[in-house]
């Protein structure tokens, strides 16, 4: 029986990617393995480890170096581009659908997550002001993008949708991020450095505040640059943060933010992964790059060098950019 509609890629599993195109027949069941590189066909000891993280299978390859999730996987096989991938993973996965052999789909019987049960909201404090405004982010932005302060979060772990264990963690800085209409979203613990964010839902960071009256739409890596960025009094600007630099927006709302702003600019953090997603966007969506070579992101520059020298700099790259249409 032939699919109603295409699959796009943001409704493929992951898992299938891997399986599909390694030709492997392990249960993805949460748990990591080994399996021998597929670039390396002398390898005697397996290398190459696929695991889970955070909401999608992505892997680590020793023997060469590769890593990623299962559109790099594709990349690094194929030897094309993002865009490329994904048209060929949709390709394959639409025309597996269509012969009617999808047993894959109830392969993955054990399913383990960890799931936000409650959170304690509290004041805030001086801590609290200590922390945000090293960014030159104020009272005003921070109620402007719904975020609060929490006392604690608890943490269900559950398999296959049963409460195996409960844990609660406090900080001294916990935040939530809301939106009016989702609520909370996301929640950000700046001093852990193993784990800054637990997702609670898909959002767009700034999605609600767009009022679609500037020129131009700029994309940042995290609602904190977003904020620093905005702190810093520039007239022609909008703004929004994808869920996390490797997670893409759909076509739909590329199209709905192309016909709303006549440049659309993006700016992740100074580093590998920022460069190679903002790279992504360029290609698959035309985004042009701006780079700011301060420090890694750039609320860290405004916290070392200050608002004006960032203000400065960004000035003369932006500048730049326009000219180099």
């Amino acid at each position: 029986m032939k699919l109603s509609k295409t699959i796009n890629c943001s409704e493929i599993p992951h898992s299938w990617i891997f399986k599909n195109y390694l030709n492997i027949n392990e249960i993805f069941d949460g748990t990591s393995f080994k399996i021998k590189s597929v670039w390396n066909s002398s390898e005697k000891v397996p290398s190459m480890i696929i695991y889970f993280d955070k909401d999608r299978y992505r892997f680590k390859d020793y023997s060469s170096g590769y890593s990623g999730d299962g559109i790099d996987l594709i990349q690094y096989l194929k030897h094309v581009n993002f865009k490329s991938a994904i048209e060929i993973i949709e390709r394959d996965f639409n025309e597996y659908m269509n012969t009617g052999n999808v047993d894959f789909l109830n392969h993955e019987i054990n399913r383990f997550e960890y799931v936000i049960d409650s959170v304690k909201y509290r004041e805030w404090n001086e801590n609290d002001q200590a922390y945000w405004t090293q960014f030159n982010i104020g009272s005003e932005l921070l109620k402007k993008y719904n975020v609060t302060p929490l006392e604690n979060y608890t943490m269900n772990y559950l398999k296959n949708g049963i409460v195996i264990k409960q844990f609660t963690f406090t900080n001294t800085h916990l935040y939530g991020y809301h939106s009016t209409k989702k609520g909370l979203y996301k929640i950000y613990i700046p001093l852990n450095k193993d784990k800054k964010f637990i997702k609670v839902k898909s959002y767009i960071s700034g999605a609600e505040q767009l009022k679609f009256n500037k020129e131009n739409l700029i994309m940042l890596s995290s609602l904190k640059d977003l904020m620093a960025f905005e702190s810093l009094g520039f007239k022609t600007f909008e703004y929004i943060s994808p869920e996390s630099e490797g997670v893409m927006l759909s076509k739909e709302v590329d199209d709905m933010l192309s016909k709303r702003y006549k440049k659309k600019i993006i700016l992740f953090d100074n580093d590998g992964p920022g460069n190679k997603y903002a790279d992504k966007y360029s290609e698959l969506f035309l985004y042009r790059k701006l780079t700011l070579d301060m420090e890694k992101d750039l609320s860290d520059s405004i916290k070392a060098h200050g608002k004006d020298s960032v203000k400065e700099r960004l000035i003369i790259s932006l500048t730049n950019l326009m000219k180099n249409e």
